[in-house]
């Protein structure tokens, strides 16, 4: 039977062991996962390094038994080594290229290569094998048009973890989610980051700990040092990050569940610190005007809901920058500089569609976000 046509196999013993395989190879993603393991198993125990380390291993241990074997039984060391040698040929023969070949053959793909570089410590999960940074670079033979998964582990308290291609046409939606899946087109190489820092909560980050899904709130971490600080945010938004970068606002997701913020941190003893703030994310309760942080006094924004025109009143202070915002975190309004004695500063909402949406006002004494409607 020809081994790429298991179909012309029948029926071998009666026992239905061949027609599950062949009913089984009707499903794509069977068939997907099939040569997968294939590939998982070829470069690992079926690989030439693999497969020549063992048999070295195995003669390491025959070796010394061999005088008293031919002794008893007959032949030579000469014959034994040969015969060890054609193994050996052997082996590497099929580990090289006739296992690549026959899956190209078999299965209609086209083998290509995946290289992972490990930075930092973390791990990474390719399909069924396990990646340490000791393995690192790591290449591996797959095939194109089918999926592969990778996931990522930190060692211990690791964040900020993102991935990077080097090689390849494989395009990241998210290269800071651990967690891939994507069909091999091209071979591929990439880098896993891990960014390994303390992991520290802290109360010393400024804003709202239980918030409202799709509200937007500012956060700001107290600190002498400016331009230093990276933020990270789980389950929500950076909508905006002050010039010192110790202030953000984060639009959180809709959904209920937990988020977190993240700040990278460097103590006064040169160590890397990811202060974590955890978040309660809830279903809101009410759909009313809400003041997120800052303060602008006199501030008056009517009528609230607005079917055509959302008037501002913004008293004797100079607003720097008017901005409006979609449930989706989009801008879909921005001012210029708004100033003081303009007396009521006007937006046509007209071309939005119904719904609610959420105004910031930035001034010299800071950020406010206001919630507000817009009906028909």
């Amino acid at each position: 039977a020809d081994p790429c046509d298991p179909e012309t196999l029948g029926d071998p013993g009666g026992q239905g062991h061949v027609p599950i395989l062949n009913a089984l190879f009707d499903n794509d993603d069977f068939s997907a996962d099939y040569i997968n393991r294939y590939a998982d198993l070829s470069n690992t125990i079926f690989s030439c390094d693999f497969m020549i380390g063992h048999l070295d291993s195995l003669i390491n241990i025959i070796y010394p038994e061999m005088p008293r074997q031919i002794e008893r039984w007959g032949g030579t060391m000469l014959e034994w080594e040969e015969n060890v040698e054609e193994l050996r040929n052997y082996i590497l023969e099929r580990c090289s290229d006739q296992f690549i070949e026959g899956m190209e053959d078999c299965y209609d793909v086209e083998a290509v290569d995946v290289t992972i570089i490990i930075e930092g410590e973390g791990e990474v999960e390719v399909n069924s094998i396990d990646l340490v940074p000791e393995d690192s670079p790591w290449t591996g033979i797959y095939y194109s048009g089918l999926p592969i998964s990778m996931s990522a582990g930190g060692i211990g308290n690791t964040f900020n973890f993102y991935w990077e291609v080097l090689e390849g046409d494989l395009v990241l939606e998210d290269p800071s989610d651990p967690d891939l899946v994507f069909d091999l087109v091209s071979t591929v190489t990439i880098v896993a980051h891990f960014d390994a820092c303390i992991s520290v909560e802290t109360e010393d980050i400024v804003g709202p700990t239980i918030v409202e899904e799709g509200s937007i709130w500012q956060y700001t971490f107290p600190s002498e040092f400016t331009n230093t600080s990276e933020w990270s945010v789980f389950g929500g938004e950076i909508l905006f990050t002050s010039s010192s970068e110790n202030t953000i606002a984060v639009q959180w997701n809709f959904g209920t569940g937990q988020g977190q913020i993240i700040l990278n941190q460097y103590n006064f003893q040169g160590e890397l610190e990811c202060l974590f703030l955890n978040i309660e994310i809830t279903e809101p309760s009410s759909i009313g005007l809400e003041e997120a942080s800052g303060h602008l006094e006199g501030v008056v924004i009517f009528p609230n809901p607005a079917a055509q025109t959302l008037n501002i009143s913004i008293g004797k202070q100079t607003v720097f920058f008017a901005s409006l915002y979609d449930v989706g975190g989009r801008l879909v309004y921005c001012s210029s500089q708004i100033e003081a004695g303009t007396g009521l500063f006007r937006i046509d909402v007209s071309p939005l569609s119904p719904g609610i949406y959420t105004l910031m006002l930035e001034s010299e004494n800071g950020r406010v976000f206001k919630r507000v409607s817009v009906q028909k």
